[in-house]
Protein backbone atom coordinates (compact mmCIF):
# COMPACT_ATOMS: atom_id res chain seq x y z
CA UNK A 1 0.00 0.00 0.00
CA UNK A 2 1.56 3.41 -0.91
CA UNK A 3 -0.92 5.94 1.37
CA UNK A 4 -1.11 9.68 -0.05
CA UNK A 5 -0.21 11.18 3.44
CA UNK A 6 2.34 9.12 6.08
CA UNK A 7 2.63 10.67 9.69
CA UNK A 8 5.18 8.97 11.58
CA UNK A 9 6.59 9.97 15.56
CA UNK A 10 10.16 10.06 16.35
CA UNK A 11 11.53 10.55 19.66
CA UNK A 12 13.21 13.45 19.60
CA UNK A 13 15.06 15.01 22.78
CA UNK A 14 12.88 12.58 25.11
CA UNK A 15 9.47 14.13 23.37
CA UNK A 16 7.73 12.88 19.99
CA UNK A 17 8.34 15.05 16.73
CA UNK A 18 6.15 14.03 13.69
CA UNK A 19 7.68 13.39 10.38
CA UNK A 20 5.11 13.61 7.18
CA UNK A 21 5.14 12.46 4.17
CA UNK A 22 3.16 13.29 0.90
CA UNK A 23 3.26 11.38 -2.24
CA UNK A 24 4.49 13.35 -5.47
CA UNK A 25 1.52 11.83 -7.42
CA UNK A 26 -1.05 13.53 -4.58
CA UNK A 27 0.47 16.86 -5.01
CA UNK A 28 0.97 16.70 -8.64
CA UNK A 29 -2.47 14.88 -9.43
CA UNK A 30 -1.01 12.04 -11.25
CA UNK A 31 -1.95 8.25 -11.14
CA UNK A 32 -6.15 9.33 -10.82
CA UNK A 33 -5.19 11.88 -7.90
CA UNK A 34 -6.53 15.51 -7.68
CA UNK A 35 -3.79 18.27 -8.10
CA UNK A 36 -3.32 20.23 -4.89
CA UNK A 37 -0.51 21.98 -5.74
CA UNK A 38 -0.60 24.32 -9.02
CA UNK A 39 0.53 23.51 -12.85
CA UNK A 40 2.16 26.70 -12.86
CA UNK A 41 5.55 27.19 -10.49
CA UNK A 42 4.82 28.66 -7.47
CA UNK A 43 6.94 31.59 -6.25
CA UNK A 44 10.28 29.84 -4.47
CA UNK A 45 9.25 26.70 -5.03
CA UNK A 46 11.85 24.62 -7.12
CA UNK A 47 11.55 21.39 -8.60
CA UNK A 48 13.21 18.21 -6.70
CA UNK A 49 15.18 16.34 -8.39
CA UNK A 50 16.00 13.41 -6.31
CA UNK A 51 18.10 11.67 -8.34
CA UNK A 52 20.31 14.77 -9.27
CA UNK A 53 20.32 15.29 -5.17
CA UNK A 54 21.44 11.42 -4.71
CA UNK A 55 24.81 11.47 -7.31
CA UNK A 56 25.81 14.79 -5.79
CA UNK A 57 25.88 13.88 -2.90
CA UNK A 58 27.29 10.50 -3.82
CA UNK A 59 30.43 11.66 -5.55
CA UNK A 60 30.63 14.99 -3.51
CA UNK A 61 30.27 13.89 0.26
CA UNK A 62 26.88 13.99 2.35
CA UNK A 63 28.64 16.46 4.67
CA UNK A 64 27.88 19.76 3.01
CA UNK A 65 24.33 20.57 0.65
CA UNK A 66 25.08 21.77 -3.01
CA UNK A 67 26.50 25.48 -3.31
CA UNK A 68 23.44 27.50 -5.13
CA UNK A 69 24.09 30.63 -7.20
CA UNK A 70 21.43 32.50 -8.08
CA UNK A 71 20.73 33.04 -12.31
CA UNK A 72 19.79 36.81 -13.29
CA UNK A 73 18.76 35.76 -16.98
CA UNK A 74 22.34 35.48 -18.45
CA UNK A 75 22.24 33.40 -21.64
CA UNK A 76 25.89 32.59 -21.51
CA UNK A 77 26.69 29.49 -20.69
CA UNK A 78 29.02 30.91 -17.57
CA UNK A 79 28.47 32.72 -14.66
CA UNK A 80 30.71 34.30 -11.99
CA UNK A 81 30.56 32.22 -8.74
CA UNK A 82 29.67 34.73 -5.94
CA UNK A 83 31.83 32.82 -3.99
CA UNK A 84 35.15 32.85 -5.59
CA UNK A 85 37.22 34.27 -8.68
CA UNK A 86 36.15 31.07 -10.48
CA UNK A 87 32.60 30.30 -13.31
CA UNK A 88 29.94 28.07 -13.22
CA UNK A 89 29.20 26.50 -16.59
CA UNK A 90 25.19 26.00 -16.96
CA UNK A 91 22.75 25.42 -19.52
CA UNK A 92 20.47 28.46 -19.60
CA UNK A 93 17.70 26.91 -21.37
CA UNK A 94 17.03 24.53 -18.42
CA UNK A 95 17.46 26.97 -15.70
CA UNK A 96 14.47 29.30 -17.34
CA UNK A 97 12.77 26.10 -18.23
CA UNK A 98 12.81 24.20 -14.71
CA UNK A 99 13.82 27.26 -12.42
CA UNK A 100 16.99 25.35 -11.39
CA UNK A 101 20.01 23.54 -12.97
CA UNK A 102 23.13 21.50 -11.93
CA UNK A 103 26.10 23.41 -12.74
CA UNK A 104 29.79 23.06 -12.94
CA UNK A 105 32.51 24.59 -11.21
CA UNK A 106 35.68 25.98 -13.01
CA UNK A 107 39.20 26.92 -12.09
CA UNK A 108 39.90 28.59 -10.35
CA UNK A 109 38.01 26.93 -7.03
CA UNK A 110 37.78 28.89 -3.55
CA UNK A 111 38.48 26.93 -0.64
CA UNK A 112 34.53 27.22 -0.15
CA UNK A 113 34.09 25.70 -3.21
CA UNK A 114 36.04 22.81 -3.73
CA UNK A 115 34.66 19.68 -3.39
CA UNK A 116 31.02 20.98 -3.48
CA UNK A 117 28.24 20.15 -6.13
CA UNK A 118 27.17 23.19 -7.50
CA UNK A 119 23.39 24.42 -8.59
CA UNK A 120 22.03 27.29 -10.33
CA UNK A 121 18.53 28.94 -9.12
CA UNK A 122 16.26 31.32 -11.20
CA UNK A 123 16.72 34.83 -9.11
CA UNK A 124 13.17 35.71 -11.07
CA UNK A 125 11.26 32.70 -9.18
CA UNK A 126 12.02 33.87 -5.62
CA UNK A 127 9.33 34.84 -3.40
CA UNK A 128 10.71 38.14 -2.43
CA UNK A 129 10.20 40.99 -5.13
CA UNK A 130 13.76 42.36 -6.05
CA UNK A 131 12.92 45.89 -4.36
CA UNK A 132 11.42 44.24 -1.34
CA UNK A 133 14.18 45.17 2.01
CA UNK A 134 14.52 41.46 2.70
CA UNK A 135 15.84 40.58 -0.33
CA UNK A 136 19.32 41.16 -0.45
CA UNK A 137 19.40 39.31 2.65
CA UNK A 138 17.61 36.21 1.36
CA UNK A 139 20.03 36.28 -1.47
CA UNK A 140 23.05 36.22 0.42
CA UNK A 141 22.03 33.18 2.59
CA UNK A 142 20.84 31.61 -0.60
CA UNK A 143 24.35 32.20 -2.43
CA UNK A 144 26.30 31.16 1.45
CA UNK A 145 27.44 34.55 1.32
CA UNK A 146 26.94 35.19 5.22
CA UNK A 147 28.01 32.83 8.07
CA UNK A 148 25.24 30.19 8.30
CA UNK A 149 24.34 31.24 12.27
CA UNK A 150 23.41 34.23 10.22
CA UNK A 151 20.21 32.95 8.26
CA UNK A 152 17.16 32.74 9.52
CA UNK A 153 16.33 29.13 8.26
CA UNK A 154 12.76 26.95 9.27
CA UNK A 155 14.51 23.54 9.33
CA UNK A 156 16.79 25.16 12.47
CA UNK A 157 13.67 25.49 14.47
CA UNK A 158 11.56 22.19 13.48
CA UNK A 159 12.88 18.98 15.70
CA UNK A 160 14.12 16.81 13.09
CA UNK A 161 14.57 13.10 13.66
CA UNK A 162 18.88 12.06 13.55
CA UNK A 163 18.27 10.35 10.31
CA UNK A 164 17.29 13.40 8.30
CA UNK A 165 20.64 14.60 8.19
CA UNK A 166 19.35 18.70 7.52
CA UNK A 167 21.94 19.62 9.55
CA UNK A 168 24.10 22.55 8.05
Amino acid sequence: EHPLLFVETREHEGRQAPAYYLAARWLLGTEGCARILPADALPGVYRFDARWWSEARRVHGRGDPPLITLWRGEQDHKIPCPRCDGRLHLEPAVVGRDGWAPALHAMPLGPQCALRAHLVLDAARLPLPVDDPGRLELEEGIEDRVPAEQVWRLADRVPEPDDHLHER
